[in-house]
């Protein structure tokens, strides 16, 4: 079964070969401590995060959306190649919604970089939610785009 708690790979390769710790445990100060005994203590450390910790992440938790848009983000202040200025032509209002809900109603301007990332957390959502992210520009284009909370 797949870990979603945490990439022991990530965990093993911080442990062994940025900290040393191998090297570490041939100390004279730590010398009753192993390479195995540290995989023992992270395989004991999963199991009860998986039995006991994982359970109680229940509805109600808070649900975090990411989104990446795809848009120009011209301010209106620079000029082109050709030497002429490039219309302004930016995201106005951003509005996250679950299941028909505003959970996010934020509105921008011109300091948001081309393609902007958002991220942000809402508490209530649950597995089979339907969350959408609409945006709207100052030229009136828009665009949607949704998933379902799994």
């Amino acid at each position: 079964m797949a870990n979603l708690l945490v990439d022991e790979r990530d965990a093993k390769f911080v442990l062994y070969e940025q900290l040393n710790m191998e090297e570490l445990c041939e100390s004279d100060a730590f010398s009753e401590f192993s390479r195995e005994m540290f995989d023992m203590v992270m395989e004991a450390a999963q199991k009860l995060a998986e039995r006991e910790i994982s359970p109680t992440n229940v509805e109600g938790d808070a649900v975090v959306v990411r989104v990446l848009m795809s848009h120009p983000e011209d301010t209106g202040l620079l000029k082109g190649p050709d030497g002429k200025i490039i219309p302004a032509h930016f995201i106005q209002k951003v509005t996250c919604t679950n299941n028909g809900k505003t959970v996010l109603d934020c509105d921008w301007g011109t300091a948001i970089s081309k393609n902007p990332f958002l991220e942000f957390r809402f508490k209530g959502g649950k597995s089979g939610d339907k969350v959408a992210v609409t945006w709207l520009d100052n030229k009136g284009e828009t665009q949607t785009d949704s998933t379902t909370v799994s």
